[in-house]
């Protein structure tokens, strides 16, 4: 038994003293602690008394003449704890600036239009022979948004409303005729003021409706109301004394718009709207005149970039 116990000891195993003696076991944990043994000399009173009064160690130990060893311990490593690195001192990349809405543009708008009038009085045999014919008109707008909606614009513009006259003359006299192709002309220098509001679209097409009021001043007119004969045309200023024009009118116009983005900031837009006189364009006693158009005009927009802070 000497050699298995010295085997034990080595091996790091607890010994019975012999099978009669069984509460004194005594704990081995290597070769050094044979000094630290109950019967070396080099113990301590207290470690003798302690490990005498030590219970047994249930799982490794030499009871009854029999060999067991003692399992090992399984250990979990520790969590590590990740501690940021401080940022003071290092040099900190500023924001990205937020995206800013380009809320003014400029538009420059133009385009034909059929115009006629409208003669709620009696009028006379040549007023009744006139026709529809083309005009036209254009302006240059600052448009502001509001919102992603709402557009409110106004600026200076010239519109021009045309009448035709075709009819054949016959001398009393001579009995002779002559054809007579007239075109009258009214050109006005406008102020319109104007909303648009959007309906729908994306990023490269919207459309929506528009309406507004323009002021409109008279700055000539060539008619052929007011000859002897009806012969012949006549030009009219509006600072003539014998005027029979009203030299400043307001009209209404409704309309509908649909652009589209030809480039970032630059739409092209297309506008088919309608033009009615509110007031009667003749002076009394002459026959209230209320001309009306109805036409399209396209143009270019461009979106202003916005103001640097």
């Amino acid at each position: 038994m000497p050699s298995v116990s010295a085997a034990a000891r080595r091996l790091g195993l607890l010994v019975a003293s012999s099978p009669t003696n069984s509460r004194a076991r005594y704990r081995l944990t290597g070769r050094n602690d044979l000094a630290t043994r109950p019967g070396s000399r080099s113990a301590s009173p207290r470690t003798r008394a302690a490990e005498l009064v030590a219970p047994a160690d249930p799982v490794g130990s030499f009871a009854n003449g029999l060999l067991v060893r003692r399992p090992r311990l399984a250990l979990r490593p520790a969590p590590l704890l990740v501690v940021p690195p401080k940022l003071e001192g290092l040099a900190q990349l500023p924001p990205p600036p937020s995206p800013q809405r380009r809320n003014w543009s400029v538009q420059l708008t133009g385009g034909p239009s059929l115009t006629y009038r409208r003669l709620p009085g009696t009028s006379t045999q040549l007023e009744k022979l006139e026709r529809p014919a083309w005009g036209g008109s254009g302006q240059l707008l600052g448009a502001y948004a509001f919102s992603p909606r709402l557009t409110v614009a106004g600026g200076l513009g010239f519109a021009q409303h045309a009448g035709s006259l075709r009819y054949t003359l016959q001398s009393t006299a001579s009995g002779e005729t002559r054809q007579v192709d007239f075109r009258d002309v009214y050109n006005f220098v406008t102020l319109p003021v104007q909303a648009q509001l959007t309906l729908g679209g994306n990023h490269r097409w919207r459309y929506g409706v528009l309406g507004g009021a323009v002021a409109a001043q008279l700055i000539s007119a060539r008619v052929t109301t007011g000859s002897a004969c009806n012969c012949a045309q006549q030009r009219w200023r509006p600072s003539s004394a014998d005027s029979i024009f009203q030299r400043r009118n307001l009209t209404l116009t409704v309309g509908a718009f649909a652009d589209y983005q030809l480039s970032p900031g630059r739409w092209l837009t297309v506008r088919p709207q309608a033009e009615l006189f509110l007031n009667s364009l003749t002076l009394p006693p002459r026959t209230s005149r209320y001309p009306w158009g109805l036409g399209v005009q396209v143009g270019y927009r461009w979106d202003l970039a916005p103001r640097k802070p």
